[in-house]
């Protein structure tokens, strides 16, 4: 049976990355508003942090769901949409703020800066412990990291048997497929290409095409196929219906690993081959 991309966390069914959406899921959201940033609640969020100043852009790092009262910005538009670019900039995951304190309201500027931007801003309608939230959230993205690498580690395994038995490299692309559920491609040097699932010609183009513009971006990852300090080809994932993550990046990397295992023992068998028969020959 192959792993699937998603564990069982918490008394619930939990994806390999966390985004706004999942955490919305969560104790202490149940009295929330999405006012603003709709199309962004896809972010993926990799911590969670108190915000209560003005100058934040030097501290983060990116993917953080930011938590706040508003003291900071209280009665004050022009710092709130300071913080908010800020904030847009570093590529935090979205903005919660309690409402009832310090703020009363959201500034019109600040609503129109966040859908431009897909920014998600949601309040709390009540106080909330943001203590207990970040101990929560940290407490389930420390246990899902745990998770994806106990994850990652059996994927290693399984692929490391199956290497022992396949004779095409389109079964390891079937293997990933059926893991990820994305597109896998070699593209080889020589430009010839191998694609999994088939798709017809001009999908195939359609694919390159996106791929070209969007390689390393959230829906394509590549990475080279080294044999013998060579480039042999590059190994791309694709995908129209999810984000890519670090998780996939780190499959991706384990599967160009196996391989050029599998394309050496390929080389060496037909050398092998080409030399019997050349004896034979000979002889």
């Amino acid at each position: 049976m192959y792993l699937n991309n998603f564990h069982i966390l918490g008394g619930g069914r939990l994806k390999s990355y966390l985004n706004v959406s999942d955490i919305l899921q969560r104790k202490h959201f149940e009295n929330i508003e999405v006012i603003a940033g709709k199309d962004g609640l896809n972010r993926l969020v990799k911590w969670v942090h108190i915000v209560e100043v003005t100058n934040i852009r030097n501290l983060l790092n990116g993917n953080e769901l930011i938590l706040s009262t508003g003291v900071a910005w209280r009665d004050n538009d022009n710092l709130f949409v300071s913080l908010l670019n800020q904030l847009i900039e570093a590529q935090a995951s979205g903005l919660c703020v309690e409402i009832g304190t310090y703020t009363s309201n959201i500034p019109s500027k600040v609503i129109e800066i966040a859908n431009q931007f897909h920014f998600p801003i949601i309040l709390f309608h009540q106080e909330v412990p943001f203590v207990e939230i970040t101990q929560d959230i940290h407490t389930l993205l420390i246990n899902q990291q745990y998770e994806i690498i106990s994850n990652l580690e059996n994927y290693s395994q399984m692929l490391n048997k199956k290497l022992l038995t396949i004779k095409h490299s389109n079964e390891i692309l079937k293997f990933v497929h059926q893991y990820l559920q994305t597109y896998v491609m070699i593209i080889f040097t020589n430009h010839r290409r191998t694609v999994y699932p088939k798709v017809s010609s001009l999908e195939e183009e359609q694919m390159l095409n996106d791929i070209g513009k969007n390689i390393g971006s959230a829906s394509s990852l590549e990475v080279p196929i080294n044999l013998l300090g060579s480039q042999y080809a590059n190994l791309v994932l694709y995908t129209r219906n999810r984000l890519l993550t670090e998780y996939d990046q780190l499959i991706l990397d384990r599967t160009a690993t196996a391989l050029a295992q599998f394309f050496i023992r390929e080389l060496y068998v037909a050398e092998k081959r080409r030399v019997e028969e050349t004896v034979w020959i000979k002889g």
